[in-house]
């Protein structure tokens, strides 16, 4: 609603009063502006500029985009702000122009649909989840008078197949490893040999290993960018609880070999070569994607899927899932069993052979 501020300025030797009018624009943004004799005649002008204002009728999508990008800006992370705009620029931008009074929930089914027919699944999704936020935050503040994108069908994504490496397959990126880049050698060993996240790794510091409890302090980790430890924060998606990891001897000389010949007063254990956190991207691309296009692995294989690759391979040499929940980190043991173990044809081998006389059919 229009109303109006009461102004004074010197003039000539005198105190001269005037008003100026306020006024709100669609987006809720408030404007000053005029110089008016009178509190009326400020008031009038104010109510003049919002009923230039546009109309729900003719809203158009780059009208209730706008606004939410102001909004959550200070809200997401860079990289999640950065990817918002890059899907409205690639593929939302085309709604622009449109008015959204004009549009209906069948032709915006029908734009998402080309979408995910065009480009993939996933981008579907992310743009309607997108546009199902925008429209909320546009309804919210009556903009609009419906979310049209809340009777979109949800796409559906499917999830990529996971990949583990068998014992054997292991050995050979490690020999792999070894031969191009030993410099990451005690890392990806380290990776393999404990069932850590990458994240988790790439933080430890030179102090968290105990060679002589032969285990590792995990209670913090290094993802895009920043550090993520055991502080309590509301804000943050990433708590990281404590534990003690603990690792077989080969690792624990692999350890002791490997730190005795860091430079002195070198804090974290994997540092990149000016002594800051390694790049996980980088690590990926360089090392990771390498190794195994080298050793003939074309299955997709993320060195997060090492982690189930240690479960597998743990449970298999008789580990206990209780053990096994521990080290990877999981408050439960159904995501241990449910998400990291698979049937490997290792496991399959391994089980038939100790299985092996079990139902012969013999006299008792």
């Amino acid at each position: 609603m229009a109303g109006s501020s009461k102004k004074k300025h010197e003039s000539k030797g005198k105190i001269v009063s005037y008003y100026t009018a306020t006024w709100y624009d669609m987006y809720g943004k408030q404007h000053t502006g005029g110089h008016f004799k009178n509190r009326a005649d400020a008031i009038k002008y104010g109510s003049e500029q919002e009923n230039r204002q546009t109309s729900v009728a003719n809203i158009t999508f780059e009208h209730i985009f706008k606004p939410y990008m102001e909004h959550v800006l200070p809200k997401l992370s860079h990289t999640t702000y950065k990817t918002y705009n890059l899907y409205i620029e690639n593929h939302l931008k085309k709604l622009f122009t449109v008015k959204y009074e004009k549009i209906s929930s069948v032709d915006l089914q029908k734009f998402i649909d080309e979408i995910e027919q065009s480009r993939t699944p996933f981008v579907a999704q992310l743009c309607l989840k997108i546009a199902k936020a925008v429209c909320n935050y546009a309804l919210k503040h009556k903009l609009i008078n419906e979310n049209k994108f809340l009777a979109v069908n949800n796409v559906i994504v499917p999830s990529p197949e996971k990949h583990h490496l068998t014992e054997t397959q292991e050995k050979k990126v490690l020999n792999a490893c070894q031969k191009l880049y030993p410099r990451y050698y005690v890392l990806l060993a380290t990776l393999m040999g404990t069932g850590m996240r990458i994240g988790e790794l790439i933080a430890l510091e030179v102090t968290d290993i105990n060679y002589e409890n032969k285990s590792i302090k995990v209670n913090k980790q290094f993802t895009k960018g920043k550090l993520k430890d055991g502080t309590k924060n509301p804000a943050r998606k990433i708590q990281v609880k404590e534990r003690e990891v603990y690792i077989t001897d080969d690792i624990v000389a692999l350890l002791l070999e490997y730190t005795n010949s860091l430079p002195k007063g070198t804090k974290l254990l994997f540092p990149n070569k000016v002594n800051g956190y390694l790049n996980d991207k980088n690590l990926r691309i360089r090392v990771w994607k390498p190794l195994l296009d080298f050793v003939d692995i074309t299955d997709r294989v993320r060195l997060h899927d090492l982690r189930g690759s240690y479960a597998d391979i743990a449970l298999q040499h008789g580990a206990s899932i209780k053990f096994i929940q521990n080290q990877l980190g999981h408050s439960k043991a159904e995501t241990t069993l449910n998400i990291y173990m698979k049937n490997n044809d290792d496991a399959i081998k391994k089980a038939l052979e100790q299985m092996k006389g079990v139902f012969k059919n013999e006299e008792i």
